[in-house]
């Protein structure tokens, strides 16, 4: 029984891990993208060309504006209720460890009376 409690702890300590391995890899692939772009020679490329990035690179920010504007709702709800079931889930340990403690000093209480009183020599 003990086994399967600490494996269910370790398993409630790596459930959102993966998630933040995915943010952490998104955000170093962007990073390294830009590093790219900005070591890339211009000293060759025509105004034209530079200004078609620049507008280029004004409407994605435009997009990804307008995108995290729009959606910031719905992460808000989400983390809303990841924390509620989080909540509820750290609520259940407690009180199943209550329980099991509770249980616990009720054996050891019970051992402690069987040791030391002698009901039938009376």
């Amino acid at each position: 029984m003990e086994r399967l409690i600490r494996e269910f702890g370790e398993w409630l300590k790596q459930g959102f891990g993966w998630l933040i391995d995915v943010i952490v890899l998104g955000c170093l692939w962007g990073v390294d993208q830009i590093s790219r772009l900005l070591n890339a020679p211009w000293g060759g490329a025509p105004i034209l060309k530079i200004l078609v990035l620049l507008l280029v690179v004004l409407l994605i920010l435009y997009a990804f504006y307008w995108v995290f504007r729009r959606f910031i709702g719905v992460i808000r709800l989400a983390l809303n209720r990841i924390a509620y079931a989080l909540g509820v889930i750290l609520f259940s340990a407690v009180v199943v460890s209550v329980v099991f403690a509770s249980a616990g000093v009720v054996a050891a209480l019970t051992l402690w009376v069987m040791r030391n009183i002698n009901l039938g020599a009376r």
